[in-house]
């Protein structure tokens, strides 16, 4: 029907444009009014270029701001009502932040190091909580908008912006990558509200002046604008379930189907065989019989037989399909099927070797937080600095973003391997193909499995000394002391 009046429409339209010579007779021409109003409907307004447009701000590689949207709501929708999708967001934040994660300046005792505290531990940033959110959010959205505000002695805070708000992210129009404003949609009680995108640096030394000016034009704050997922000719971030969503509704629906069907197999129905009845006779018994009750006695001629019968809907099929098709989503996510309770043929070797490619994955994701807390730190820092009308120095006002371990290392690997490598430093040096420096450096990478940090040349500086003062007690050691004498001895040797 739809396409019969596109079809229609359009025929008007197109007779509309002829010449009146070859226009048919008789045939009733629309007004102009008319042309323009059937052009709207047969979507003549649309270029042959239609394609190339986009909204101010966006890329040819971003998604429709209705289909991000809607993967951003499906994410969240999927989070809270699947276990499954709650399940493969939640465990990659536990591997990175179940023991925290902090800031640690390069000089502990210097401001810098009470000016990041002092933001993280601040009552309305209480990033030890809302970091985790924060996190959660990025996986689930690919994006995180955050305004940040700096009080007059260059205190910071932070606020939060849900990303289905965000209308368009403008780009400097010099380097496609880098984020210059954020504009965020109005609604019935706010105006459309434009944020500069925070950059640590001087614009005047960072941008061009066109660039200086755009950025001008977002007169509402500042905010942290970071995305993962996305290209680099794109401007916009997508979420972390957003390849598996589908697969995700379809695999809950089928689990859905499968316990439908495990209903079904439990039911079951008395089958009665009356031999040699007649019909007349079947039918009298049927409106006698009932089904015989849990632990009740049925007695009964050799001329009736009674059987439970059962459907046979073939469940052992389902197994099969259900593990393949979750195998496909954790793979999808770099997940081992192991981490997910289901074992299958996975050995303990076997789980070790597996393990790895996810670890990897995970230090992306843990590199990409850290880029992300390392700028808002350097913000707080800068803010600091501002407020008291000094400069930074990269090297003076330092920090790191410090992470525990992402995997636990088994202690007896290491050890064994440790000790492989002691006698292969040994047999170098005994063998004169290897020098002492080169073999304490080799220990000590050894060493740093286990999180030491050792610095070669100070420890074989080290060992040298003790080796020396163990020789030199070696030596003397074994002659004992002469003994105290006698009281009286002493009394008569001073006399």
């Amino acid at each position: 029907m739809a396409l019969h009046r596109l079809r229609a429409a359009t025929g008007a339209f197109l007779e509309a444009l002829r010449p009146p010579a070859e226009r048919e007779p008789g045939r009733l021409e629309p007004t102009i009014e008319q042309s323009a109003s059937l052009r709207e409907a047969a979507g003549q307004t649309v270029d042959a270029d239609e394609h190339d447009w986009r909204k101010v701000g966006q890329k040819k590689r971003d998604l429709a701001a209705p289909t991000l949207r809607r993967a951003q709501e499906l994410s969240v929708y999927l989070w809270r009502t699947n276990p499954f999708a709650n399940w493969l967001i939640e465990i990659k934040l536990a591997f990175l932040l179940a023991e925290g994660v902090t800031f640690q300046a390069d000089d502990p005792k210097s401001a810098v190091q009470e000016w990041l505290e002092d933001f993280w531990f601040d009552p309305i940033n209480d990033m030890e909580t809302k970091f985790v959110q924060m996190a959660r959010e990025l996986l689930l959205f690919g994006e995180l908008a955050l305004p940040a505000f700096a009080a007059p002695n260059g205190q910071v805070r932070v606020a939060s912006i849900d990303p289905s708000e965000i209308d368009s992210v403008m780009t400097d129009p010099d380097n496609a990558t880098q984020p210059v404003g954020l504009s965020i949609r109005r609604d019935a009680f706010t105006y459309k509200r434009r944020y500069r995108v925070i950059v640590n640096g001087f614009d005047e030394e960072l941008f061009s002046e066109q660039t200086q000016e755009l950025r001008e034009s977002y007169t509402d704050g500042d905010a942290f604008y970071f995305r993962i997922n996305a290209l680099s000719t794109g401007t916009r971030g997508a979420p972390d379930l957003m390849a598996v969503a589908d697969w995700i509704d379809n695999f809950d629906a089928a689990l859905w189907a499968e316990l439908e069907r495990w209903e079904q197999l439990r039911a079951f129905i008395w089958d009665v065989t009356l031999k040699g009845a007649t019909p007349e006779q079947v039918e009298e018994r049927a409106q006698k019989i009932f089904a015989p009750a849990p632990g009740s006695t049925r007695v009964h001629n050799d001329s009736e037989e009674w059987d439970a019968v059962t459907p046979d809907l073939k469940a052992q099929d389902g197994g099969g399909f259900a593990r393949l098709f979750r195998n496909h989503i954790l793979g999808g996510q770099g997940l081992p099927e192991h981490w997910f309770g289901g074992g299958g043929d996975v050995n303990r070797a076997t789980a070790g070797e597996m393990d790895e490619p996810t670890l990897k994955l995970m230090v992306m994701k843990q590199r990409a937080l850290t880029s992300l807390l390392q700028t808002m730190g350097r913000f707080v820092v800068r803010q600091r600095l501002k407020a008291s009308g000094e400069s930074y120095d990269r090297d003076k006002h330092g920090f790191q973003v410090v992470w525990p371990a992402l995997n636990t290392p088994d202690a007896a690997k290491m050890a064994a391997a440790i000790q492989a490598v002691a006698q292969a430093v040994m047999i170098g040096i005994q063998s004169g193909v290897m020098s002492e420096q080169t073999g304490v450096q080799l220990l000590s990478l050894a060493a740093g499995l286990f999180g030491a940090e050792i610095d070669p040349v100070e420890e074989l500086a080290r060992a040298r000394e003790e080796a020396k003062r163990r020789s030199v007690d070696s030596v003397y050691g074994g002659i004992a002391e002469d003994p105290e004498p006698p009281a009286d001895e002493t009394a008569r040797a001073a006399e």
